[in-house]
């Protein structure tokens, strides 16, 4: 497994691959991890080898160690936080394949719509070579199929799975821990969690919910995410924005946490929002962890189908238009402070949509595309 990122090193791609690293050992293989050096790692764990960085010299190396292992697969996970930006990484499986033709290339592509088009050229070169490219929801299959369509033959789908394990809270633990934010048994707290990125729509969930409180001064937001205001821009707006709505008192930063204090953290939230700009998708981790802590939640529509979703507005999720208006994400969250019913009625439907998303359902769907490739 070759992923840019790796625990504790913090990307949500990264974790995704652990646990599927993980379970596929669960399931009887032998999975090994090639990924980059981390000071803060004090176990190995499955890593075998770690490069530096991703520059030209040291991935070379890399992938001659790779096939002195005599692998059976080898499987890239991309993008990845820690993989950076250089250019030259896209000919990384290029070389890997013409070092070593026989052994067979898996490729899974965690972003493509979202991305620049610099980074649409790197995954175009990237999947080339592969064997099986693998996407985690068909929006982006289809995408990156009509963009590439010698690849069309071999793109194959499989969703991912919530990466947050589900910790059991006491109600007692949850008062305590509400208590620790300044949140009382009378405030609704709205939470939100994720990497901090332009196409989540923070900005417009800050703004919409100023506009709750107004009407409803219990309100209370717990953005769980980490926010580095000195190094990036963006950050430091969203840290400044609270402030200039009026709300800088009751919007909550919680800075990163480990997987799990953030499910103690949802098991602490009454409902939860998540507005992303280009619409929800069976690849949004965040949101699947939500419904697997039973939260109602309000989210949005873009490309991706309420078919292919299979979510019903008003059963499993409250559903807005990707891009819409203050008003109508305010006015939704507004409805699920307001009715309690409203709120038991999502917390069961979505408790049932998300039975299907598991790790070992996951893992085996992966191990068909390891047989067939190996094959």
């Amino acid at each position: 497994m070759v992923t840019g990122s790796y625990p504790p090193q913090r990307c949500g791609i990264g974790d995704y691959t652990e646990r599927l690293a993980q379970t596929l050992v669960a399931e009887g293989l032998t999975v090994e991890v090639l990924t980059t050096r981390c000071a803060e790692r004090s176990a190995p764990g499955l890593i075998r080898y770690e490069v530096d960085n991703w520059k030209r010299g040291n991935w070379r190396r890399a992938i001659e160690w790779l096939g002195d292992q005599a692998y059976d697969v080898a499987h890239l996970q991309y993008p990845g936080r820690d993989y950076g930006h250089g250019p030259e990484l896209a000919w990384l499986t290029f070389r890997l394949k013409r070092r070593f033709p026989k052994l067979p290339l898996v490729v899974t592509v965690h972003e493509y719509l979202a991305t620049h088009w610099l980074r649409k050229l790197t995954v175009a070169t990237i999947v080339s070579p592969a064997e099986v490219v693998i996407f985690p929801a068909e929006t982006e299959r289809k995408a990156c199929a009509k963009a590439m369509p010698w690849i069309r033959d071999k793109a194959r789908v499989i969703n991912i799975a919530p990466v947050i394990p589900v910790v059991e809270v006491s109600a007692e633990q949850r008062k305590e821990l509400r208590a620790r934010y300044g949140v009382t048994a009378d405030n609704i707290l709205v939470g939100h969690f994720g990497y901090m990125q332009p196409n989540k729509g923070v900005e417009w969930l800050l703004k919409a919910f100023a506009q709750v409180y107004r009407g409803h001064p219990q309100v209370r937001l717990l953005m769980m995410c980490l926010l580095d205001a000195e190094s990036d821009p963006f950050h430091a707006q969203l840290l400044n924005l609270p402030e200039s709505l009026g709300v800088a008192g009751t919007v909550i930063w919680t800075g990163f946490l480990l997987p799990e204090d953030v499910s103690r953290h949802f098991a602490c939230c009454d409902l939860a929002a998540f507005p992303y700009r280009d619409g929800v998708s069976l690849r949004r981790s965040s949101f699947l962890t939500s419904m697997l802590h039973g939260l109602p939640t309000v989210t949005t529509l873009g490309d991706a189908s309420e078919e292919e979703l299979r979510l019903t507005h008003g059963e499993e999720a409250l559903l807005l238009p990707a891009g819409g208006t203050t008003e109508s994400l305010a006015q939704a969250i507004t409805t699920l402070v307001e009715s309690q019913p409203l709120r038991d009625k999502l917390k069961a439907g979505g408790s049932r949509w998300i039975l299907p998303f598991q790790w070992k359902s996951i893992a085996r769907k992966t191990l068909e595309v390891y047989e067939a490739v190996v094959r």
